[in-house]
C-alpha cells in the first residue's frame, strides 16, 4: 500500500530559517494498534510545506476493515494535526 499525504503551512525557525515536522502513522483494526508505522526521516528544510510518501506491505494482514491514522507535529510551533482513513484487505 502507498501513502501519500501532504502537510502545509509548516513553521519555520526564526534562528535556522528551518522547519521541523515528525509525524506518527499506524494502523488500527477495531480500535486496536495493529502496527505503528516509521515514518521516512523529515528533512528540516526552509520550505512551508511537506510532502510524504512512503510504502507499507500488508501481507501478513488478515482480511478485514482498518483504518490508517497519521498525527503531524510542527515542532516549531508546538502545533499538531491528524487524520484518518478506512480501508479494507479483500480474501
Amino acid at each position: 500500500m502507498t501513502i501519500y499525504f501532504e502537510v502545509y503551512n509548516l513553521s519555520t525557525d526564526p534562528g535556522s530559517g528551518l522547519n521541523r515536522m515528525t509525524a506518527e502513522l499506524s494502523i488500527v483494526q477495531d480500535g486496536r494498534t495493529v502496527v505503528r508505522i516509521p515514518p521516512p526521516p523529515a528533512e528540516p528544510s526552509a520550505r512551508k510545506d511537506s510532502r510524504v510518501q512512503m510504502s507499507v506491505k500488508l501481507k501478513n494482514f488478515q482480511p478485514g476493515p482498518y483504518v490508517l491514522k497519521i498525527n503531524v507535529t510542527d515542532a516549531n510551533a508546538a502545533k499538531s494535526a491528524g487524520g484518518e482513513i478506512g480501508f479494507n484487505i479483500a480474501e
